[in-house]
């Protein structure tokens, strides 16, 4: 991929934040997933003053993404089996569910 080419990103987090607690994030074209909420955003465009608490900094999940997944709490990559990995489909979400909520249960 080169620089500044965001066509095949699938995941972006944006961890960084400014003294006040929020940033402004760009979402490349076509819709996004807030992980924490569900909640389906158009991209090409910037996010204005995205704010998070501490313990979730703001990820969002391309829609249509396929992302590998490990479905048990490690320490680090090396306790991880992978036979047990498994892809999740992020396609959308039911309004009362998000894709954190999704990944939690599995």
């Amino acid at each position: 991929m080169r620089e500044g080419d965001c066509s095949t990103l699938q995941l972006k987090s944006a961890t960084v934040m400014n003294a006040e607690g929020c940033r402004n994030v760009y979402l490349p074209e076509g819709d996004w997933i807030d992980f924490w909420s569900g909640e389906v955003l158009p991209g090409d465009g910037w996010l204005l003053k995205v704010s998070h608490p501490l313990d979730t900094c703001p990820v969002y999940i391309r829609k249509g993404a396929v992302l590998p997944v490990y479905p048990h709490p490690v320490s680090h990559t090396g306790e991880m089996l992978d036979a047990e990995i498994m892809e999740c489909s992020f396609t959308g979400v039911a309004a009362s569910e998000s894709p954190a909520d999704r990944l939690l249960v599995m």
